[in-house]
């Protein structure tokens, strides 16, 4: 299957989580959404992400979709010979997480324990995450985090543990992760 097919059938799912119009007080909307950016975590090294809550009190079931990248780098060997220095080029990678997560808290408080399971397309390889060389590969992701809003909970950051599993053939092994986020509730 190609990315187009996969972003679609995420894009068809994050569909079920639309809401039909209803009349609500705007301030029972505040912190419904959210956009925010990461390093490290489940997009693997850089990411934009987008937080759907169900439920208007920053608490319970949500799920999120992004777009990031993989890291990309360049790797020397020296041969035998001195003068002779071999260059492999890593390029980077887009990244398509994607997962569901449940907030843990008081409304009345900005602070909010989120625990996640997640996945992960990347178009190319997975190089920190798999023993072999693939043309692409999915990830599982599991997530703890400690998620906290601020400025009339308009202003979001987190941090957590995101460790990484490769679902390829030549993977299997959990891979700890950080993540550090930030971005607006709206």
């Amino acid at each position: 299957m190609t990315v187009k097919c996969y972003c679609s059938v995420v894009l068809l799912l994050l569909c079920g989580a639309v809401h039909a119009q209803t009349t609500v007080q705007s301030n029972e909307l505040k912190g419904y959404n959210s956009v925010y950016f990461s390093l490290m975590g489940p997009g693997n090294f850089y990411s934009l992400h987008y937080d759907v809550r169900f439920q208007p009190n920053y608490l319970g079931v949500g799920v999120r979709i992004g777009v990031g990248s993989t890291l990309g780098y360049t790797e020397s060997h020296y041969s035998g010979d001195e003068s002779r220095n071999i260059n492999n080029r890593h390029p980077a990678h887009l990244t398509i997480p994607f997962g569901l997560n449940y907030l843990f808290g008081k409304a009345d408080r900005g602070g909010r324990l989120e625990v996640g399971v997640g996945f992960t397309y990347v178009d190319g390889d997975a190089l920190w995450f798999d023993s072999r060389t693939t043309s692409s590969a999915w990830l599982a992701c599991p997530s703890v985090a400690y998620r906290h809003y601020y400025f009339n909970n308009h202003l979001m950051w987190k941090v957590g543990f995101t460790p990484i599993v490769s679902l390829t053939e030549y993977g299997g092994y959990p891979v700890p992760w950080a993540e550090g986020s930030i971005g607006l509730a709206f």
